[in-house]
């Protein structure tokens, strides 16, 4: 025996050293982090978010008039405004910008100016200022004021092309914007980066305890199975089992009588980290230099660094689209955070949705609320950022849990990598989901993942051990705790398993197999004994007995799959279609599983092409928008095949450089194209302007306040959703609203027609109007106190109420009390 550095060597075995630093990804990796740090510490000034479209003649900036803009400047350093100018005649003059705080304030901030002959042509023009560090994140307002002969035409566009701020004329808002564009000091919006670096790092490690410590402790259960896995598969598995507890844990507290509260978020957690240590009992400290050696040293290292460096680029693109973001974005959330803030409040379940709104059932799936509940009881965010945060965590779980299936396949942790590649960097989806807060379906994908490795597992395995099963059985109740939906595509993949490995050989012990799955489903029954009575179930059993023929037209047009590339691009469709040919090919039938599976799926969706009845029961959105899932194991499939055929590839010195290189520039190319994913300028209901109104609202209007919405008929005009942040109003002010989540289409309400009143109430007002004797009853009869009218109400859809502040403002019976950008808030008058 050897010594070194106080560890026990084994003689003739070389001292462990770091040789990933003497590796050629040494070099690829220092590459990279020179490239990234030169594009981000670049000399010149980096554009931001603003508004840049220019629509009409303008307005004619004069001496004597100002025009100015609220803005949101998203990053540290805002060193100038960038502004649309036209000349018109030749002139002597200059125009000066002034930074302030807000439209009222009258300490400027920085000043800027340009010579009118600076103005050779009608373009962008910089205004620019020393930097001001502490921007990130701010709110701000500028105006331009001319002083000489002549004047400038200043750009314009309209009201709904910004939403966080308004162009000012003479000190009003106006229902336009300014075209501009905020400029930032490249080397402070870098150093800007560093806090939310950090909070990146506080998140994930909130991350791998609530939603993998619970999990990989689950993953001891399956013995022999456990040990064959791979870190990387252990942490799919483990991102599922942790997220199918919680709903359960919630679910029988209620059943005992018992509201867990902020248990949740460290008990699970601490009971799971407790196990783990206790099965590595016999680790020591000194142990690691060896096991870094032969780790070093293996086959493993280079997939499993990559493994690595895929799974920082994913969550760092997950949390960079929303660091600036306030509220979770568009219809969606609103009931997502509602839940949320309901299970908050109540330490648990409960049955009634006041004093939010006055909903009196809920069976709606609760996993993903339980999630986001835990995330607030651990980090004290507050439910609508723990939402944000959660269901960003859970995008990158959700495409982490794609590679034991992959690996699987691809007999290599490599197609764990190519999973990586195509699901979270070339594919749009699950990435954009965070646009219309689909968090639910997330939530079931990831435990569905995990769910389908185990049951292939289990009934492909010679013997199986009654404690094997306990972790399915948490995944399957779970799963249908989550998303009902997503529940059937884990039954679809049962049926696809059956069909392709079932034989008269071994069709008894699947059988039998399959009764112990199915025991898994009884850990939800208190939930579904309920449920089974209430209308989301009663809906659900109409469209299983909708035959073809008795479709409506908007039936159809509601589940038309319309152009496949909304799901995922044009590229990673031909990319899944050779790896099927090709796995089909090579003859490996887990190929043909996968296949099946999804073909299934895709049928479920569309029953009528057999002229069966279902349609909408499973609507085709929901399953393309899956199909990341069969895109994603393919994919690592055929890099898993690729590698195994040319082993080269990774073991001799160029084609190694090469491949890692190609492999780190697509990669690099895929975070880029996610980013332009989210669209921070058109999905947010929630804006600044609306942020500060509910700040007015909750510090100037009595708590009893009752407001009249903007709202949007949907589903063939069977339900209302709103379109601007009066939606949101119960959660950000505690005042009452006419317009309910969305769910009061299948929740009951106060009485049994609560959903054709509060119908009725929109239907009256596009008919006859707000000023009609029947509205103005019913209105009384509600209670409404005010109307709310908020920054995005131009994005309204047709055929939807969107009231008009220029008709309210005249109107004797309303008075406007608030109007700041294009947010205004209006009193009712009593005669």
């Amino acid at each position: 025996m050897g010594w070194h550095r106080n560890t026990i060597i084994p003689s003739g075995m070389a001292p462990p050293r770091l040789t990933f630093f003497c590796h050629p990804l040494r070099h690829l990796v220092g590459v990279c982090l020179f490239v990234w740090i030169f594009s981000a510490w670049g000399c010149s000034p980096r554009i931001g978010i603003g508004q840049s479209a220019v629509s009409g003649p303008g307005i004619r900036l004069e001496e004597g008039l100002s025009v100015g803009q609220t803005f949101l400047s998203r990053h540290r350093g805002l060193i100038g405004i960038r502004v649309f100018l036209a000349p018109q005649e030749k002139g002597d003059g200059t125009i000066r910008l002034h930074l302030r705080e807000n439209p009222f304030s009258k300490v400027d901030l920085a000043v800027a100016e340009i010579s009118l002959q600076q103005l050779k042509t009608k373009g962008f023009h910089s205004f620019t200022f020393p930097p001001l560090i502490n921007s990130a994140s701010c709110d701000y307002f500028f105006f331009l004021e001319f002083r000489g002969t002549k004047g400038v035409d200043v750009g314009t566009a309209p009201g709904d092309t910004y939403l966080e701020g308004a162009l000012y004329l003479r000190g009003e808002a106006q229902n336009l914007q300014l075209a501009f564009l905020p400029q930032y000091d490249s080397t402070q919006l870098f150093l800007g980066l560093a806090p939310f670096l950090f909070q990146c790092i506080g998140i994930l490690f909130l991350g791998v305890w609530l939603f993998l410590i619970p999990g990989w402790a689950l993953l001891f259960l399956l013995g022999p199975i456990r040990d064959r896995l791979s870190w990387a598969e252990k942490t799919g598995l483990a991102a599922g089992l942790s997220l199918a507890l919680y709903p359960l844990l919630i679910l029988w507290s209620e059943v005992v009588g018992i509201h867990p509260g902020s248990l949740l978020g460290w008990v699970p957690s601490g009971i799971g980290l407790l196990l783990i240590l206790w099965q590595n009992r016999c680790w020591r400290p000194g142990h690691f230099p060896l096991a870094w050696s032969s780790w070093s040293r293996s086959a493993n290292f280079r997939p499993d660094i990559v493994l690595i460096g895929l799974m920082a680029l994913i969550f760092l693109t997950r949390f960079y689209v929303i660091r600036t973001l306030d509220m979770p974005m568009y219809g969606d959330s609103v009931h997502h955070t509602l839940i949320a803030q309901l299970l908050v409040d109540h330490g648990g379940l409960f049955k009634s949705w006041e004093p939010y709104v006055p909903l009196r059932t809920f069976t709606y799936h609760f996993g993903f609320h339980t999630a986001v509940a835990a995330m607030h009881w651990s980090s004290g965010l507050g439910p609508a950022r723990s939402c944000i945060w959660t269901g960003q965590l859970l995008n990158g779980l959700a495409v982490i849990a794609l590679i034991p299936l992959a690996i699987k396949l691809g007999s290599t942790r490599w197609a764990g990598a190519g999973a990586l590649l195509v699901g979270g960097m070339l594919a749009q989806m699950p990435m954009f989901y965070v646009n219309w807060g689909r968090y639910t379906q997330l939530t079931g994908q990831v435990i569905l993942l995990s769910a389908v490795f185990i049951i292939w597992t289990l009934m492909e395995a010679d013997e199986v051990r009654l404690p094997q099963w306990i972790p399915l059985w948490i995944a399957i109740s779970g799963l249908s705790l989550t998303h009902y939906r997503v529940t059937f595509f884990c039954l679809f993949f049962v049926g696809a398993l059956l069909l392709n490995t079932a034989s008269r050989a071994n069709l008894g012990q699947y059988f039998r197999r399959l009764l112990l799955l199915a025991l898994g489903g009884l850990l939800a029954i208190p939930w579904f004994w309920d449920v089974f009575s209430e209308k989301i179930f009663k809906i659900f059993l109409n469209k299983m007995t909708t035959s073809p023929q008795q479709l409506t037209n908007w039936d159809r047009e509601y589940n038309a799959i319309g152009s496949l590339t909304n799901y995922l691009p044009s590229h990673v469709w031909i990319l899944m279609l050779l790896v099927a040919v090709w796995g089909l090919w090579i003859r490996r039938k887990q190929t043909a599983v996968i296949l099946l599976w999804w073909l299934i799926v895709l049928f479920s969706a569309n029953p009528g092409w057999f002229g069966l009845p279902g349609t909408g029961a499973i609507n085709n959105f929901a399953a393309l928008i899956a199909f990341y899932i069969p895109a994603g194991i393919l994919g690592g499939a055929a890099l898993g095949w690729l590698i195994n055929r040319y082993p080269q590839l990774t073991h001799q010195k160029w084609p190694q450089i090469i491949f890692l290189l190609l492999l780190t520039g697509v990669s690099l190319w895929g975070a880029k194209e996610r980013l332009k994913d989210v669209n921070l300028a058109r999905n947010p209901l929630v804006t600044r302007p609306d942020l500060r109104a509910a700040d007015w609202i909750r510090r100037n209007l009595p708590a009893q306040s009752v407001f009249l919405v903007n709202a949007t008929f949907m589903m063939n005009n069977s339900v209302l959703t709103g379109h601007d942040a009066g939606w949101w109003l119960p959660l950000l002010t505690g005042r009452q609203i006419t317009l309910p989540p969305m769910l009061y289409g299948i929740e009951g309400g106060p009485h049994l027609n609560y959903r054709q009143r509060t119908n009725g109430l929109y239907e009256q007002i596009q008919t006859r109007g707000l000023t009609d004797p029947v509205v103005v009853n019913i209105l009384d009869e509600s209670g409404v106190s005010h109307l709310y009218i908020g920054q995005r109400s131009g994005w309204a859809l047709l055929g939807s109420l969107s009231l008009d502040p220029r008709q309210l403002a005249v109107s004797p019976w309303f008075r406007p009390v608030y109007h700041q950008d294009r947010v205004w808030i209006f009193e009712r008058r009593k005669n």
